[in-house]
C-alpha cells in the first residue's frame, strides 16, 4: 500500500490572491517500516516565499508501505489544493485565476535549484480549463467544478542499449530495461528515426540481463526518458559507422550523406548518389571496422519536472452523500510526445486511479492490523460504470533534456484528481471532505460539520 498521511496546513496570502506563506505538517502512516514521505510533495507548484513544514513517519501494526506510482503525491495534493480553493473563496477569486497567479513561472527554481525554461505549469492550468470550458459551463444546483495542479520529477539513468545491423539492414536494439508502458515501441520508433530504417525492420530484445549491462527499474516515470536517450545514442553512433562506410562506397564526404527512407543519400542539387542501407551493412561485415553497431551506456543526468492538472465535474446527492463523477479532463505537459497514442493513455489511466483513490480505494485495518477487506469483491476499485471518457490534453514544450525533448509521463497523471473531485464537491454543496476516499458518510458527515445540512 502507498503510505496513508494526516496533514495539517495553513497557506497565508494578500488580497490580491499572491501567497506569502505556507505552514504545514504531516504524519505518516509508515507501518512496520516506519518509512513516510517527504514534506518538500507540498511544493515545487507555487511561488511560496516563507515556508515551515514538519513530517513525521509513524511506526504502526500495518504493512509497510511500497512504491505505488507518485508515492506520496496524490495524498497531499488534496490539502494543498483544497487550500487553494478555500483561500479563493476567502477573497473571492476564482480558483483557476489564483492558480495561475502563483504558478511557477519561467526563471522560477525547483526544490532541486534548477531555473524553470518555460511557463509550462501556467500552460497545462490554461489548457486544461479551456477543455473543460471553465467558467461557461452552466451547472445544475447539486453540481460542481472543480481543479487541481500535481507536480512530478522524473529520475534518470542507470541503463543501457546496443544496436547491431545485419546485412540485409535490419536492426536489432538490446536493453535491460523492462516493458511495462508501451517502452517497446517507443525504443523501435527511437532507432528507427535515427537509422531511417522502417519501425517494422527493427526488433527491440528487452529486459536480457545475459546480453546487455545492468538496468534499473522500469519505475520513476524514467523508462522512455532514460532508455530513450541511450537508445538514441548507440542509434547515432550505429549511424556515424553507416555514413563512413557509405562514404567510401559512394566516395562522397560523411558529412554531405544522410540516412533516409533505408537508404545513404547525398544531399545537394543535382544527380545525387545513393546506396541502400543492406548494401552498406553487408560491405561493413567484411571491412576492417566490422559490422554496424552501436552502444550506449548512461547513469543519472537532470531531469525537469512534469506538470498535471485536472478538472472534475461532479453530482452530489445532499441526501445520500452519493458522489457522481460526470466529467473529467486531464492536461499534462509531456515535453514531446513520442508516441501521443500511449502518453494520452498514460493521462487517461492515471486520471481513472485517481479518481478511485478519491471515491472509493481503501485498505481497512482493525485495531490489531488485520486487512479487513483483503479481495476485489471488499476493496473496490473505479469500473467503466464509475468513470466517465476522460479528456486528454497534452501540452508539448519540449524539454531540453530529454530524448527529443521528451519528459517523464507515468506517475504525474494520479497526483491531482483525487484534488480535483474534492474540490468540485466543495463547489457543488459548500462543504470541504477533509478524509478519503469520499465515501458518501464521509461527504454527509462534513456537510453536516459544516452546516450545509
Amino acid at each position: 500500500p502507498a503510505p496513508g498521511c494526516w496533514v495539517r496546513l495553513k497557506t497565508g496570502a494578500k488580497r490580491d490572491g499572491t501567497i506569502t506563506a505556507m505552514e504545514g505538517r504531516i504524519v505518516w502512516d509508515g507501518g512496520v517500516s516506519g518509512r513516510g514521505g517527504s514534506p518538500d510533495r507540498l511544493l515545487n507548484l507555487y511561488h511560496i516565499p516563507h515556508v515551515k513544514l514538519e513530517g513525521f513517519a509513524v511506526r504502526t501494526n500495518k504493512p509497510g508501505p511500497g512504491a505505488y506510482r507518485a508515492p506520496g503525491a496524490p495524498q497531499v495534493a488534496v490539502p494543498r489544493e483544497g487550500n487553494m480553493d478555500l483561500l479563493a473563496r476567502e477573497l473571492e477569486i476564482d480558483p483557476v485565476a489564483i492558480r495561475l497567479k502563483n504558478a511557477l513561472k519561467k526563471g522560477d527554481r525547483t526544490r532541486s535549484g534548477a531555473p524553470l525554461p518555460h511557463d509550462w505549469l501556467k500552460m497545462t492550468i490554461r489548457k486544461a480549463a479551456a477543455a473543460a470550458k471553465w467558467g461557461k459551463v452552466r451547472l445544475k444546483s447539486n453540481q460542481g467544478m472543480g481543479i487541481a495542479c500535481g507536480e512530478w520529477q522524473n529520475a534518470s539513468g542507470q541503463t543501457n542499449a546496443f544496436i547491431t545491423m545485419a546485412a540485409d539492414g535490419s536492426v536489432t536494439l538490446m536493453t535491460g530495461q523492462v516493458d511495462i508502458t508501451g517502452l517497446h515501441t517507443v525504443l523501435a520508433q527511437i532507432t528507427s528515426e535515427e537509422l531511417g530504417v522502417p519501425v517494422s525492420d527493427v526488433t527491440v530484445t528487452l529486459g536480457d540481463t545475459d546480453t546487455v549491462p545492468f538496468t534499473g527499474l522500469s519505475a520513476g516515470s524514467k523508462a522512455a526518458y532514460s532508455a530513450g536517450t541511450a537508445a538514441r545514442q548507440a542509434a547515432i553512433e550505429a549511424r556515424d559507422q553507416l555514413l563512413k562506410q557509405a562514404s567510401e562506397l559512394l566516395e562522397v564526404p560523411a558529412e554531405k550523406l544522410v540516412v533516409a527512407d533505408g537508404q545513404v543519400k547525398e544531399q545537394g542539387r543535382g544527380k545525387r548518389r545513393s546506396i541502400s542501407l543492406a548494401e552498406v551493412a553487408e560491405a561493413a561485415i567484411g571491412s576492417r571496422e566490422g559490422p554496424v553497431s552501436g552502444r550506449s551506456v548512461i547513469g543519472r543526468f537532470p531531469t525537469y519536472p512534469s506538470f498535471s492538472v485536472q478538472i472534475a465535474t461532479v453530482e452530489v446527492d445532499p441526501d445520500t452523500g452519493q458522489v457522481r463523477l460526470i466529467d473529467m479532463v486531464a492536461a499534462q505537459d509531456v515535453g514531446r510526445a513520442l508516441n501521443p497514442m500511449l502518453v494520452e493513455g498514460q493521462l487517461e489511466g492515471g486520471a481513472i486511479q485517481s479518481a478511485g483513490f478519491g471515491m472509493m480505494e481503501e485498505q481497512r485495518y482493525d485495531d490489531t492490523g488485520k486487512l479487513l477487506n483483503p479481495n476485489l469483491l471488499d476493496y473496490a476499485i473505479p469500473t467503466a460504470m464509475d468513470v466517465p471518457q476522460v479528456k486528454s490534453e497534452l501540452v508539448e514544450v519540449p524539454c531540453e533534456l530529454g530524448p527529443y525533448g521528451a519528459k517523464g509521463v507515468g506517475e504525474p497523471p494520479i497526483i491531482p484528481g483525487g484534488a480535483a473531485i474534492a474540490n468540485a464537491v466543495l463547489d457543488a454543496v459548500g462543504a470541504q471532505v477533509t478524509d478519503l476516499p469520499m465515501t458518501p458518510e464521509r461527504v454527509v458527515a462534513a456537510m453536516r460539520r459544516q452546516g450545509r445540512r
